[in-house]
């Protein structure tokens, strides 16, 4: 999906990839 390579793409400029794989795991399991 394009809307997960620019929020990926974005908080890659802004934190590690490692951070950026953890912000988007625990977004998919817990959105709220």
């Amino acid at each position: 999906m394009q809307f997960w390579a620019n929020y990926i793409d974005k908080l890659a400029h802004e934190n590690t990839l490692q951070q950026v794989v953890n912000n988007s795991d625990l977004y998919v399991l817990n959105p709220t």
